[in-house]
């Protein structure tokens, strides 16, 4: 916007703008990963080519959603209900948002100890 503006405020700025000397910060981080310093490149990278990690979150989403939906549901005089402020359907869907952040982010899905037991062994490596 300021370099092409023709209005005598933002002439003054871009005059500002072009005498500001910026110190060039580029060449230190260059450097710095040169060094094998923490490149986002390396660990996006990483991340993208651990299928077995990316296999067991896929699976993982999928498990809690089911588990989520099935905790919530009771049993009535009337037939089934869904219970949408059963506690541990709500600690099952929160954990399904976690699972849908890792996906993305890398981390670990919060949940709570006497829910683990419902989740098969090869996906508890992704649990806190």
């Amino acid at each position: 916007h300021l370099l092409n503006s023709t209005d005598e405020l933002t002439s003054k700025s871009r005059r500002l703008l072009l005498e500001l000397k910026v110190p060039d910060r580029r060449v230190d981080k260059m450097v710095h990963f040169a060094r094998g310093g923490d490149s986002w490149l390396d660990a996006a990278q990483g991340k993208i080519l651990d299928f077995p990690t990316q296999n067991a979150e896929s699976q993982i989403v999928g498990k809690l959603y089911a588990m989520c939906i099935e905790a919530s549901k009771k049993k009535s005089g009337e037939g089934e209900m869904i219970d949408i402020f059963d506690e541990d359907a709500r600690a099952y869907a929160r954990a399904y948002n976690d699972a849908l952040d890792i996906q993305k982010h890398g981390g670990a899905i919060a949940l709570p100890k006497h829910l683990h037991d419902s989740i098969p062994p090869s996906l508890r490596m992704l649990l806190l």
